[in-house]
């Protein structure tokens, strides 16, 4: 308890220099993705080099691992700052909008993001409380491991996500639809093959994959628990990023509705109730089949709702081609 709330003062009080990641995206959408991809790398760098010295050197701590995040988060508007205040493309700052009805389509369109955000703790929450009532500590030990390869693969796909999210907008206000079709087939190319490449990596040597989490001496029943589960979630990686990006799509085309239909489906609704409905039914490997069985209806859910958008913007032949 106490080092969370360490941590939790520093991030909070930091709050004004990190939101100035935001800054990224409108220098990518201003024409400069490679100086958005620089800041964001030289501030990862930076938080890595941070905890070194904060955790490792000074032994700092949780604390010292709050620090390194924050004041990693000097380099945005280092870097970024200066474009817009030297003029250097053709977005400028301006007095904020005093219309209602502008920042409410804002605040709509950009609610699947946040909403998927906070859901996401939600269901995590929810998960490590049925793990401890079907498998105790240790499922939540075993469960970890699964968390983490869906977070290095949410994260991948989420940059994907961010990044086209960009160049769809300016290609939607400039009506090119044709490229808009093209961005958007190939991140979904790209998000699959990664997750098949997860997916035959984790399906052949999953006890290895196990084995960078726990030591030897950890149990039999953890590492079963862990092996059980990662081989059991991992087909759904072929899909989960198709789900994230075309959330993040559908922002970008302005259709906020379909966006949060898709993000609330796989990240709170389907799940909660699944969870409930299979565990019941199955015991504790329902929490799995729960999350699986969530990304496939999310799927399902996002192409019919692909077909619904595309009779308006798209014709048939190019799936792209403004009608």
């Amino acid at each position: 308890h106490r080092m969370v709330v360490s941590y939790l003062r520093i991030i909070l009080g930091s709050a004004p220099l990190i939101t100035t990641f935001s800054l990224s995206f409108f220098v990518r959408v201003d024409g400069k993705p490679n100086l958005s991809s620089a800041s964001l790398v030289l501030t990862a760098m930076l938080n890595i080099a941070l905890d070194y010295i904060f955790i490792i050197r000074l032994n700092w701590g949780v604390e010292g691992a709050a620090w390194a995040t924050a004041l990693s988060y000097t380099i945005m508007p280092t870097f970024l700052l200066p474009h817009f205040l030297l003029k250097r493309g053709n977005i400028r700052f301006i007095k904020p909008t005093k219309s209602l009805k502008i920042i409410g389509e804002v605040v709509y369109n950009g609610s699947s993001e946040f909403l998927s955000e906070v859901s996401g703790g939600i269901l995590f929450f929810m998960i490590n409380i049925t793990m401890m009532k079907f498998y105790g500590t240790q499922g939540v030990a075993a469960y970890a491991i699964v968390g983490y390869l869906l977070l290095f693969t949410s994260v991948i796909c989420y940059g994907i996500s961010d990044a086209i999210k960009s160049i769809v907008s300016v290609n939607f206000g400039a009506k090119e639809f044709k490229r808009i079709a093209q961005f958007l087939r190939t991140s979904i190319i790209t998000a699959v093959l990664l997750g098949a490449v997860l997916l035959v990596v984790t399906q052949i040597s999953s006890t290895a994959y196990v084995s960078l989490f726990f030591k030897e001496n950890v149990g039999p029943k953890i590492n079963s628990l862990a092996n059980e589960f990662i081989l059991s979630i991992s087909p759904v990686l072929l899909i989960l990023g198709t789900n994230i990006i075309l959330t993040g799509y559908f922002t970008a085309i302005h259709k906020p509705k379909s966006s949060l239909i898709i993000s609330i489906s796989r990240t709170l609704i389907l799940p909660i109730l699944f969870i409930y409905l299979f565990t019941n039914i199955i015991g504790g490997m329902g929490i799995i089949m729960a999350l699986v069985m969530s990304e496939i209806l999310t799927l399902t859910l996002s192409i019919l709702l692909m077909i619904a958008n595309k009779k308006k913007w798209y014709s048939v032949k190019y799936f792209g081609e403004k009608v």
